[in-house]
Order: C-alpha cells, then sequence, then structure tokens
C-alpha cells in the first residue's frame, strides 16, 4: 500500500477524534459568541486538534487497529471535554465529589474499551466509526449556523461604529479640566446598603460633602445590568423609552414572562455585540479625544465581555493583562477557563485565576487612581470602571484577601454550582463594600492633599446597584438604584438635583465645561 493510501486511511479513522474534540470548544463559543471575540476561538481549536491526534495515535499503537483505536479515542476525548457536565449531573442526584466521581467513569470507560476490544473480533467497526463521524460533523454545522451570521453581524457591527468614530482632534484644549469618571461596579446607594444591608454608610456621605461633592441622592438608572446601563451612560442617551423596573427585569432574567409584551421587541433589538461595541467606540470619549484629551482607561469589564475594548485609548490597563500573582502581560481567558471546568482536569486544577486576578488588578487600579494618573499629560479622562463590589469576593473590609476556597471562607461565591447561603453572601458584599469604600475616600483624599486634581471633575457612579439574581434583597428593584456623585472645582452645582441620572450627569458635565447645549432628558 503506498503511503499515500496509508495517510489517507489513518486521517479517515482519525476524524471523527478530531470531530467530536473540537465539537465542545465550538459548541461553547457559539453559545457566547455575542460576548467574544473570534482570536479567543483559535489556541483552543488548535489544542483540541492536538489532543485528538496525539489521543489516537495511542490508542492505535496499543490496539494496532484502527477502528478500535477511533472509537477508543473518541471515547476519551468525549469523556475529556464532558467530564465537567457528567459530574454536575451526577451530583445533583447523589452528593459525591470528583475522586468520587472520576474513579466511576474511569472504570466504566475501560469497561466500554474492552467490550470494543471483544466486538472487533465478531465483528467489523468501520460503520460505527462512520457513523461516529456524521454526529460529529452535524453537531458542528449546527453550531456553525449560529456561529458565522454572529460573527458577521459582528464584523457589521463593528465598522459601522469605526466609521462614525473616526476623526481627528479639531480643538484646542487650554482650560479644559480633567475629567475623573469612575465606576464602581454594583456598588449599592446610600438608601440601598441602608435599606437592605442595614449598614449605615453615611460617614461616605459625610466625607464628600466636606470635599465639596455633590451627591444625588435619589438617582436612578433606567437600566439594570452593565450591558445597558454603560452604552447609555458613555453615548449619553438612553436606549430606549422608559420601561417599567419589573418588565426589564424579567427581560432579563425571564424573559418568556415578557416575550407577549409591546417593550419586548424594543428591547430585543440590541444584541450583546451591539451593545458591547457601544461601549467600545463612545461619544463620550470621541468627544473628548477631539478636544485634545488624553484617554486612560481602567477596566475590569473586557473579563466578561472580551470584545470590549476602547480603541482610541492612550493608556488601557485591563483585569485581562494579569494573571494571579499580579504579573501584566499574560491576557487571561474566561473563554480558556469556561473550557477546562468542563474536562477531566477539572479535579486536578481548582483554577483561582478569576478570584486571584480581581484581588491583584482591582489592587493595581486602585493604586494607578492614587498615584499614576498624573504622569500622563492633560487634559486626561481618566475612566475607570472596577470590578467591586462585584463578585467575586476577594476582600474583607480592611482589603486583606479571604480565602478562595468555598470550604475555608464565608466571604466567596462561585458562579457555578456553589452558592453561599443567604446571609453569607450578603456580607461577603458588604465587607467588600466597606473596602471599596475606604479605597475611594482614601484615594479622594490623597488627590485633594496633593492639589494634583483641585480643577479635576470627578464623577463616581455605579454602574447599577446590587445585582436581585446573586444577592438576597428585599426590593430587587434596587438594582436601579444610582449612586451618582459629583465634584466640581467651582462648586457650582445649581444645574444638578436630587434625581438627576447619571446620563443626565453626564450631560450637565459638557454643558458646563465645553459649551455644549444637551437638554435634559427624563430621568430614569
Amino acid at each position: 500500500m503506498s503511503v499515500v493510501k496509508v495517510f489517507g486511511s489513518v486521517i479517515s479513522y482519525m476524524a471523527a477524534t478530531v470531530l467530536f474534540s473540537i465539537y465542545p470548544v465550538i459548541f461553547l463559543y457559539a453559545h457566547n459568541v455575542e460576548i467574544l471575540v473570534l482570536d479567543q476561538l483559535i489556541m483552543p481549536l488548535l489544542l483540541a486538534i492536538v489532543l485528538a491526534v496525539v489521543i489516537f495515535l495511542l490508542f492505535w499503537l496499543i490496539f494496532q487497529d484502527k477502528p478500535q483505536a477511533s472509537l477508543a479515542a473518541v471515547g476519551f476525548v468525549i469523556l475529556f471535554w464532558q467530564y465537567g457536565m457528567a459530574f454536575e449531573g451526577i451530583t445533583k442526584i447523589v452528593n459525591l465529589n470528583h475522586w468520587h466521581v472520576l474513579p466511576i467513569l474511569l472504570f466504566a470507560y475501560v469497561h466500554l474499551i474492552y467490550l470494543v476490544h471483544v466486538l472487533q473480533r465478531r465483528y467489523s467497526l468501520e460503520n460505527i466509526n462512520t457513523i461516529a463521524i456524521v454526529v460529529a460533523a452535524v453537531l458542528i454545522v449546527f453550531n456553525l449556523v449560529t456561529l458565522v451570521p454572529a460573527e458577521v453581524k459582528k464584523h457589521q457591527i463593528f465598522h459601522a461604529y469605526i466609521s462614525t468614530h473616526n476623526e481627528e482632534p479639531q480643538y484646542s484644549y487650554t482650560d479644559y479640566p480633567d475629567i475623573y469618571l469612575i465606576i464602581l461596579d454594583e456598588y449599592a446607594s446610600f438608601n440601598t446598603i441602608k435599606e437592605e444591608w442595614e449598614y449605615d454608610n453615611s460617614h461616605f456621605k459625610d466625607f464628600l460633602n466636606s470635599k465639596g461633592f455633590f451627591v444625588a441622592a435619589k438617582s436612578e438608572h433606567r437600566y439594570s445590568v452593565t450591558l445597558w446601563n454603560m452604552p447609555s451612560l458613555l453615548n449619553l442617551k438612553y436606549l430606549t423609552g422608559a420601561v417599567d423596573k419589573e418588565i426589564f427585569l424579567n427581560f432579563i432574567y425571564n424573559r418568556d414572562k415578557v416575550k407577549t409584551h409591546n417593550k419586548y421587541n424594543i428591547l430585543s433589538q440590541y444584541s450583546a455585540s451591539m451593545l458591547v461595541e457601544m461601549m467600545s467606540n463612545n461619544k463620550l470619549i470621541s468627544f473628548l479625544k477631539q478636544r485634545g484629551y488624553k484617554i486612560i482607561v481602567l477596566e475590569g469589564i473586557s473579563q466578561h465581555y472580551a470584545s470590549f475594548s476602547i480603541r482610541d485609548a492612550d493608556v488601557n490597563i485591563s483585569y485581562q493583562d494579569f494573571d494571579e500573582t499580579g504579573r501584566q502581560g499574560l491576557k487571561g481567558s474566561v473563554f480558556v477557563m469556561g473550557l477546562i471546568e468542563k474536562t477531566i482536569l477539572l479535579p486536578f486544577i481548582y483554577s483561582e485565576t478569576a478570584f486571584d486576578r480581581s484581588y491583584v488588578a482591582t489592587k493595581y487600579v486602585f493604586d494607578y487612581l492614587r498615584l499614576n494618573t498624573h504622569t500622563v499629560p492633560g487634559p486626561r479622562l481618566v475612566y475607570a470602571h472596577i470590578m467591586c463590589p462585584h463578585n467575586p469576593y476577594v476582600f474583607d473590609r480592611d482589603g486583606l484577601p479571604v480565602s478562595s476556597n468555598p470550604k475555608n471562607s464565608p466571604c466567596f461565591q462561585r458562579e457555578g454550582p456553589f452558592i453561599l447561603p443567604n446571609e453569607s453572601v450578603n456580607n461577603a458584599y458588604l465587607e467588600q463594600y466597606i473596602y471599596v469604600t475606604a479605597e475611594m475616600m482614601d484615594i479622594i483624599s490623597n488627590h485633594f492633599r496633593t492639589r494634583r486634581s483641585s480643577d479635576a471633575v470627578f464623577i463616581i457612579q455605579n454602574d447599577h446597584g446590587p445585582r436581585p439574581h446573586e444577592l438576597y434583597l428585599k426590593d430587587r428593584t434596587k438594582s436601579y438604584s444610582a449612586f451618582n456623585a459629583v465634584y466640581f472645582p467651582d462648586g457650582d452645582y445649581t444645574k444638578l438635583y436630587e434625581n438627576i441620572s447619571p446620563v443626565n450627569t453626564l450631560r450637565i458635565v459638557l454643558n458646563k465645561y465645553f459649551g455644549e447645549n444637551y437638554e435634559m432628558l427624563e430621568d430614569r
């Protein structure tokens, strides 16, 4: 037999293993396509192919028979990639840990391979190999039908926004102030933390008042989640007309309840990829860039929405730039971690990456705000989206790290099968909330003490209030409550009022300091 025929024969039997190995990667990407970028798919696919080839060749070496090797390898890659799902399903029925489940599954797999070996002596397995190829190919095609149009749509959205945000700076900047727009993710308003946690945060309010801040005590967001409020804020407008709070909450968390409502079609026209692109290429950054501003971006949002990137930034520091030791330059991938958590590697690699990265990156961003922003020539916009007190809950109230092992710490919540009891998760949030408050007081004091920001505008907001699907709230509409504190160097707050929305707050800033003529929108 010629080398070409031998090679072709090997490829034909290896195909099923390769297809079943790449299918989980494509499946996970396709089901999260709107918040991921295509580059993230390449390396996992290559690793999946290498895994399939190595496993097939190993079994071929053992059995000296290609059909047997193919079926044994297919079985192994299925076990490898689907272990996490199998473990979750089994533990919902029986209280077992990895060291019970893994040996059981391996024992079953070994006996299945032995059965294949016995059957090979009596029957031809070539048809089974062909069926396996067809099944895997069909599964992949089903996902590609979803993936390809979504990628095309993302590409179109990207270029549509690029074409509207490519103007060069046109203005001088002799008297423009530095602007600090600091977003504390999921930070509760003064009323919310008092009513839901019975915690009095008035010392922070008194502190802000003593520094000359205006605090909009009754400010509310129109929406209750980051993916809607941040595109709205950064583009200085609402994405829709007024929406009832319960209708929007159900649209986010239980869409079946509102599919017949007349607001559903309005809300559903905004895909995740469209909203992320509206954040990435937004009116505020474009406006300031044209006026000669240097843009400093400190953000943690790209760890949840990988396609988010402020392309006009002069300095761009992301949580994704850190590994768990605090080193920069090692771009992490939530997508890769999601894949690993589904594999047979899960019992051996208890990943603390997200936990540790959140700890070191949040610390770094706070220190950067305290010490480094002045090193960039002005005027400057410092846009910091700090993923805190948003989970994971990594800080106690003194800023010390809590254990990332759920068994050892009451201050940790995993987004997954381990959910803390009501009092523990709410206490964990409160600990982190207290820490964030102390950091903000120190950062503001440091800026005023060193006089670097005496002429700077400060806007400190949350992106939404505490989220009702994670924390245990008496009133889930508290997720609309905005934290909204503003500092103007001249102390003139005549245009502000206690229920001004975050969007209108930014409109006031542009009117006041840039001579714009934005009208006030309906609040919330």
